[in-house]
C-alpha cells in the first residue's frame, strides 16, 4: 500500500527542475471561490429551471455550470447530481452523445445510484453502444438488481444477440 507513495516521492525528489516546473505548468490551479460560487448560482437556477419543467434553460444553465473552471471546485455530491440531471435531460431531448458523455462522468462518482446507471444504459442502447449497455447491465444486476425490472427484456436479449453474434469483438475491457 505504501510503496506506490515512496515511488511516487523517489520520483518527485530526483526529478529535475525543469519537470517540475513543466508539471506545476500542467496542474491546474485551484478554482477562486467566486468561480465556484459562481458555478454554484448557475446550478442552483438549473435546478429551479428544471423543477418548473424548463428544461431547456435548465440544460443551458448545467453547462454553463459544467464548462466553468469553477466546476472543479463545486462539491462533489452537486456535481453529481448536476452531470445526472444535465445527462438526463440531454437523453430525454435525444441528444445522446451529450447525454452518454454526461452521464460517464455522473457514474464516475462514488454517489452513484441505479437511477444514474440506469439513465447510462438507455444512452448508451440508444447510441448502440452495447459494450456500455452491457456494461451498465452488469452494474445495475450487481448494485441494484430491482432496476433490471426497468430495462426492456428484448434490449438484454439483442444485447446477448450482439455478443454471441460478435464473439471475440465485442467483449467488455
Amino acid at each position: 500500500m505504501f510503496r506506490p507513495f515512496l515511488l511516487t516521492v523517489a520520483l518527485m525528489t530526483t526529478a529535475s527542475p525543469a519537470t517540475a516546473s513543466i508539471e506545476q505548468l500542467q496542474s491546474p490551479p485551484d478554482a477562486p471561490a467566486q468561480e465556484v460560487e459562481a458555478a454554484q448560482d448557475e446550478i442552483r437556477t438549473g435546478f429551479e429551471h428544471a423543477r418548473a419543467s424548463e428544461l431547456a434553460d435548465a440544460a443551458k444553465d448545467f453547462d454553463t455550470a459544467i464548462q466553468s473552471p469553477g466546476f472543479a471546485g463545486v462539491p462533489e455530491n452537486l456535481r453529481y447530481q448536476t452531470l445526472l440531471a444535465s445527462g438526463q435531460i440531454a437523453s430525454q431531448d435525444k441528444r445522446y452523445d451529450a447525454a452518454l458523455d454526461l452521464l460517464k462522468q455522473a457514474t464516475a462518482s462514488d454517489d452513484a445510484d441505479g437511477d444514474a446507471w440506469q439513465s447510462r444504459f438507455s444512452a448508451a442502447y440508444a447510441l448502440q453502444d452495447y459494450a456500455d449497455s452491457a456494461r451498465s447491465t452488469l452494474m445495475l444486476a450487481k448494485h441494484w438488481p430491482d432496476k433490471l425490472d426497468q430495462i426492456d427484456d428484448s434490449a438484454i436479449y439483442q444485447l446477448n444477440a450482439y455478443f454471441e453474434g460478435n464473439k471475440g469483438q465485442g467483449r467488455l475491457q
